[in-house]
């Protein structure tokens, strides 16, 4: 028993590393042709382009196997890179934009029929909310709590 188990975490641990690698080359050879288009018909200076795509860990005069155990090193430590609006992503955080709205902690699921679930807010007073009333939704555009990358430090 403990072998067949030693043996089914290795093949785990094996199809997570293809599975990463091959995820992270797709996504880099995705990114070739906009490189190449932006050296060929630049808008903002050439330094620019390359400074942008440093900060990325995208820099073209590196070679891929060296981006990619960066990012392997990376992720290993919790730290997935930056975002395309230059927000960290660490592991244990949690964007503003994934955290649900007041509301949802009064929600209730409500059975309509055998194979559809749906959410409704409760009216009744609730530990949580105690009879408030529940905080308006955010604005369109609102982007929630903000937290700078050297906050996380």
């Amino acid at each position: 028993m403990v072998r067949f188990l030693v043996r089914r975490a290795v093949n785990y641990l094996v199809l997570v590393f293809l599975a990463a690698t091959m995820t992270y080359f797709i996504a880099a050879s995705a990114l070739e042709p906009i490189v190449n288009y932006l050296q060929k018909h630049p808008q903002p200076p050439t330094s620019t382009i390359h400074n942008l795509l440093r900060a990325q860990n995208l820099d073209p005069d590196t070679p891929i196997a060296v981006r990619y155990w960066r990012w392997l090193t990376g992720v290993l430590h919790g730290d997935f890179g930056t975002t395309y609006t230059g927000d960290s992503v660490r592991a244990g955080t949690t964007p503003g934009w994934a955290r649900p709205p007041s509301t949802r902690r009064c929600a209730r699921p409500v059975r309509r029929s055998t194979t559809r679930r749906t959410w409704t807010t409760s009216r009744r007073p609730t530990a949580l909310g105690a009879g408030r009333q529940p905080a308006a939704l955010p604005a369109p555009g609102h982007r929630g709590h903000q937290v700078h990358p050297g906050q996380l430090r």
